[in-house]
């Protein structure tokens, strides 16, 4: 049985879809944790072990893990180096690696990273997401929202991330469509570490007479497990490819609501640099990267599985778990290049 050792850099989604990856696989698996200074992601490609601050490449050799899996660009990039120092892993990135793309024995990645075909390359439609798993305190509210008489809305806020925005207008602007739903549904809306106060604000002034606010909480935890798992049908904003899956492998109708966007001349000037030859080096490189776009992966998921864009879907049971999928694929990886 292979032995598999997964590189986080702290992001909580990426280390959670690599958990899920290496559950779905069985194999014996630890994370090994690292930590940078601040740099550009330009400035950390470049020089990944200048700005590695915790965490050893000795100790990724070390390790002897059959397979390292990576889901960060300074993750892999810490990972190719120390594959370049005798690691003899076989080195799997889950999204889009920074650099070029030879440095890694498989990518599986999703429409939103738009990455160019490759022997290497596999996408599948959705990245490996899965239910958020429940506590006691989950299985009480859960009960609780069953006494209502009316069907539950979860409403699931994100915030800002470029290209979309987040802010007081635009809660204002959800506050206002969420209210035109109140009186076919109980109305329950759930914030996020990104959602930011003034935007909560905004939601309660408006709401709190038509509908139930669950605000994130460092210290209290959040409700949104339990939306997930009891609501009937659920509005989630742009902003969260991770929340509009995981609304999506309920199989219930689901609303993307999309938010206002706002472009940075830097994202275009790259857009623009990636239609030349000349620029294919920066990119191979890792100097510049082209932004995920998840309009794309959205009208994706549209098409195939009924999400509903600006209005209620459909709800679809064919939206897939890729994690059982993505350890297929790696264990095909791994037996074909151990014969």
């Amino acid at each position: 049985m292979a032995k598999l050792l997964i590189l986080s850099a702290g992001r909580k989604g990426d280390l959670l879809q690599m958990q899920h990856v290496a559950d779905a696989l069985g194999w014996p698996w630890s994370t090994y944790e690292l930590g940078f200074a601040a740099g550009s992601n330009a400035a950390i490609a470049l020089r990944p072990m200048h700005y590695l601050q915790r965490g050893r490449v000795a100790d990724i050799v070390a390790h002897e893990a059959d397979i390292v899996l990576c889901a960060e660009a300074s993750a892999g990039a810490i990972a190719v180096h120390a594959k370049s120092r005798g690691g003899r892993f076989k080195l799997v990135c889950i999204g889009r690696p920074r650099g070029h793309f030879s440095a890694f024995d498989l990518i599986i990645t999703s429409p939103q990273y738009q990455l160019q075909p490759a022997s290497n390359v596999v996408e599948f439609p959705v990245g490996p997401h899965y239910l958020p798993a429940l506590t006691e305190r989950d299985q009480r509210l859960i009960s609780n929202l069953k006494k209502g008489g009316k069907p539950t809305l979860a409403v699931l806020v994100g915030g800002t991330s470029l290209p979309d925005v987040f802010d007081e207008r635009a809660a204002m602007q959800l506050a206002d469509i969420i209210k035109g739903q109140v009186g076919a549904w109980d109305v329950h809306v759930v914030t996020s570490p990104r959602t930011g106060e003034s935007a909560a604000r905004a939601l309660q002034a408006v709401l709190f007479q038509h509908a139930t606010i669950h605000l994130w909480s460092a210290e209290q935890g959040t409700a949104y497990p339990a939306l997930v798992a009891a609501a009937d049908s659920f509005v989630v904003t742009s902003d969260s490819v991770s929340m509009t899956a995981e609304a999506m492998l309920t199989g219930k109708p689901v609303w993307l609501h999309r938010l206002p966007k706002r472009e940075k001349l830097t994202h275009a000037c790259v857009w623009w640099l990636r239609r030349w030859r000349f620029a294919d080096f920066m990119f191979e490189r890792g100097l510049l990267e082209v932004r995920p776009n998840r309009e794309r992966l959205y009208n994706h998921w549209h098409e195939q599985y009924g999400l509903g864009l600006d209005s209620l879907g459909v709800g679809s049971r064919d939206f897939p778990q890729t994690a059982p999928l993505a350890a297929e694929r790696i264990r095909h990886l791994f037996s074909v290049n151990s014969r």
